[in-house]
């Protein structure tokens, strides 16, 4: 009975002690298949997320050893998925972008005035979908005609809600102060104001007079627009010594008087247009524009389209390095008015 009872103890041992390490093994083994095989049920998860349209996808965990073929295949599942979450971004950035330059072209008028006593045209190039250039015309309480435009210091998004935010401040204020220099004064003050992005706008702001051809106006550190009398002859406005709008508040900006005659034009215009570079690294220079505006016809669309197709030839093949934005007026002169 005892050597019964003791074989019997022996076999509940030994079955127990395989059945014990049978257990191990077995747990040993699914541990290991589990963590060996872990990077591709995350890959698994990964495209079944992407077949799913799921734009948020799973991370994928790769031990840093993992140089086997599931590693490799986790590797670049893993590439695929950081790439379809940059496409992502990117076209939620163009998105926004896309309706950022459709809320800018919005604020540019469009609708110019042709009337007896002057035609008014202007066409603005970005050098992006969104640019820091922009131009202004609006009619004053007293009749006269404000004429603006302006270049942000800088380029892309920032350059765009700048100019939105400077545009919006001129044209306001030229409604309650028409006269150039105060107008820009109270401007500058409301731009230099808590200005953290230390961004600046180089502003020309012109008031004429429909009735004398009287044409007051401030330059705030743009380029000078170009006088262009009936027979062709083409000057560069005096400077009037302002600083760019957004540098320093309680500046004072003086004031500059011209006397428009009949046939006379005025052209305004951005850097866009004299600093073009063509393949040569070549600037198409202030020289090229006044030699392009003496034969340049007449009439404000003509006379833009003509400036425009000089650059653009000039430049050739170069990628354009900034916004060019012209902005034309023809003064036909009081009497063809009354007539």
């Amino acid at each position: 009975t005892v050597q019964y009872w003791r074989g019997v103890v022996l076999r509940f041992l030994y079955q127990g002690g395989i059945l014990v390490a049978l257990l191990l093994f077995l747990g040993g083994l699914y541990w290991y298949l589990r963590r060996t095989f872990r990077p591709l049920n995350q890959v698994v998860d990964v495209l079944n997320a992407l077949t799913r349209g799921e734009t948020r996808l799973p991370t994928i965990v790769i031990g840093q050893t993992r140089d086997d073929e599931i590693g490799r295949l986790a590797n670049t599942a893993d590439q695929f998925r950081q790439a379809q979450v940059a496409r992502t971004q990117l076209l939620v950035i163009r998105k926004e972008l896309n309706i950022a330059t459709r809320i800018q072209r919005s604020l540019q008028p469009v609708n110019f005035p042709d009337r007896p006593e002057l035609t008014l045209f202007a066409d603005l190039h970005p050098y992006s979908e969104v640019g820091g250039d922009f131009y202004d015309f609006f009619d004053l309480t007293d009749g006269r005609l404000g004429l603006v435009i302006a270049d942000v210091s800088d380029k892309g998004i920032a350059a765009a809600l700048f100019m939105a935010f400077a545009r919006t401040v001129i044209h306001t204020i030229a409604q309650l102060i028409p006269e150039p220099g105060d107008c820009l004064e109270r401007a500058n003050n409301l731009l230099s104001h808590d200005n953290a992005a230390s961004m600046f706008v180089t502003t020309f702001y012109g008031v004429l007079s429909p009735a004398t051809g009287e044409f007051r106006y401030v330059n705030a550190g743009h380029n000078p627009p170009y006088h262009i009398t009936a027979d062709g002859q083409v000057t560069a406005l005096a400077r009037t010594g302002g600083m760019a709008l957004g540098v320093m508040e309680e500046m004072p900006f003086a004031e500059r008087t011209l006397t428009l005659g009949p046939d006379e034009r005025l052209l305004f215009y951005t850097d866009g247009v004299t600093e073009a570079i063509n393949e040569a690294s070549e600037e198409f220079t202030n020289e090229r524009l006044e030699e392009t505006l003496a034969v340049a016809p007449a009439d404000p669309r003509e006379l833009i389209a003509a400036v425009v197709d000089a650059v653009q030839r000039f430049a050739g093949t170069a990628p354009p390095a900034d916004d060019l934005t012209v902005l034309a007026l023809l003064y036909r002169g009081a009497a063809v008015a009354k007539a």
